[in-house]
């Protein structure tokens, strides 16, 4: 409803970056949970913060790429399905292998926020891509 009611002025490339922005913070905040090593109650509401930080931010990414590619070939949205579907299986599979090399969980969030810069570089093409071409 926010994306719908308040964001139709704002650029998608703009979105995207409030969005990675909220992602990379929401794995700090875990991150920074997981390498507390006492049991405070404080960590437990840090944590719930950012994962609604990281839900709201894949809600809002998910409804602004699907609103960018209103600008593409129909069939991209198929493969911007796949892909997300894919996104899950990788995930997991990552999580579970980097479990079995011991690795902890606050290292794995750490890890994983560097991820977002391919994803912000890709959009930052794919809007100039749309700009070169805009009616193709």
């Amino acid at each position: 409803m926010i994306n719908a009611k308040y964001l139709l002025t704002t650029s998608h490339l703009k979105r995207m970056h409030y969005i990675i922005f909220c992602m990379a913070f929401a794995f700090f905040l875990i991150a920074m949970c997981c390498f507390d090593p006492g049991d405070r109650e404080v960590f437990f509401w840090i944590s719930l913060i950012a994962a609604i930080l990281q839900g709201s931010a894949c809600a809002l990414g998910e409804t602004t790429t699907l609103g960018f590619l209103k600008g593409f070939p129909s069939k991209c949205v198929g493969f911007f399905s796949s892909g997300t579907g894919f996104a899950g299986i990788f995930g997991c599979s990552f999580l579970i292998l980097l479990k079995a090399a011991s690795f902890s969980d606050g290292t794995i969030f750490l890890i994983a926020a560097p991820t977002l810069i391919p994803y912000l570089l890709s959009w930052h093409w794919l809007s100039k891509q749309q700009k070169l071409y805009p009616n193709s």
